[in-house]
């Protein structure tokens, strides 16, 4: 059996890429192309020094770190928070 397939794009952010593409394979309904093989789309891989690395594994630990002191402490982060300007 033949099924026709449309080509769709995918739009998120970087640090989700890997996820979504693995959680995609793994559904196993859409079949993903590696796109260094792709000759219209002209993409690098993205290739961070050390010390940016280190500031996002920096970070990454402290967003956990302040998630579970949230979730311990029964908070839930308010929704489109907006902040006037100058504050």
């Amino acid at each position: 059996m033949t099924i026709e397939m449309a080509r769709i794009q995918i739009v998120g952010l970087k640090q989700d890429l890997q996820v979504t593409v693995h959680a995609l394979r793994d559904f196993g309904c859409v079949p993903i192309d590696e796109i260094s093989e792709s000759p219209e789309i002209s993409a690098r891989p993205l290739i961070m020094d050390r010390e940016t690395l280190r500031q996002q594994e920096e970070l990454t630990f402290l967003a956990a770190q302040v998630g579970g002191l949230m979730d311990a402490l029964n908070v839930r982060p308010a929704a489109n928070v907006q902040h006037p300007p100058g504050d």
